[in-house]
């Protein structure tokens, strides 16, 4: 694909697709979409009832370097067919110290169970870890919401008192006077008599 984009480039009146130019830029068909009528409006040439971009887009505002683009996907590429082959010689090899394919497949499904299975335990632990933890968040809410419930009694009886003690003491200010005035009619036929 590079070694086509790249003899594409090499004119600077080429003209590439969004979707070439997404996969060079590595952006969205979407992103590019959106830049059209904004930020890459210079770059925008309509054929017929389609949106095509001149190829100095690549260079000049995205500045990719496709001499190093392309070496680099070139070398990525050689290393995935380095690592896809040695995966398939692995295989071979494998498959080779079996007698049949179907001892091949036993043993492959028999290690997938291992897998699997390992995997169920792990699970299980897992969920007991988080059962044992669930009923200890159980227990404290449990208490705290007793304790909440004492709390509220306690409050609901000190709000009780409250209003016990004001009402003794409006009471206690109300009959007050009386004994004064008592205390006065006292004091004054007390004092008449003294004279």
């Amino acid at each position: 694909m590079f070694k086509m984009i790249g003899d594409l480039l090499t004119m600077n009146n080429d003209l590439l697709t969004v979707k070439e130019v997404a996969d060079i830029t590595g952006l969205t068909k979407q992103n590019i979409y959106q830049q059209l009528s904004t930020n890459l409006k210079n770059y925008v040439v309509d054929v017929g009832n389609k949106k095509m971009l001149k190829s100095l887009i690549i260079t000049e505002y995205y500045k990719i370097d496709l001499n190093k683009e392309i070496k680099k996907k070139s070398s990525d590429n050689f290393k995935k067919s380095q690592t896809n082959l040695n995966e398939k010689s692995k295989v071979f090899k494998v498959k080779s110290s079996y007698s049949s394919g179907t001892d091949y497949i036993v043993e492959f499904f028999k290690e997938e169970i291992k897998i699997k299975n390992e995997q169920l335990l792990d699970k299980e632990q897992t969920i007991k870890e988080k059962d044992k933890k669930i009923n200890e968040l159980t227990e404290k809410i449990t208490d705290l919401t007793e304790r909440l419930a004492v709390l509220f009694e306690n409050s609901q009886q000190l709000q009780k008192n409250q209003q016990l003690l004001e009402a003794k003491t409006i009471i206690a200010d109300e009959t007050e006077p009386d004994a004064e005035k008592k205390k006065g009619w006292i004091w004054r036929r007390k004092n008449k008599k003294e004279k």
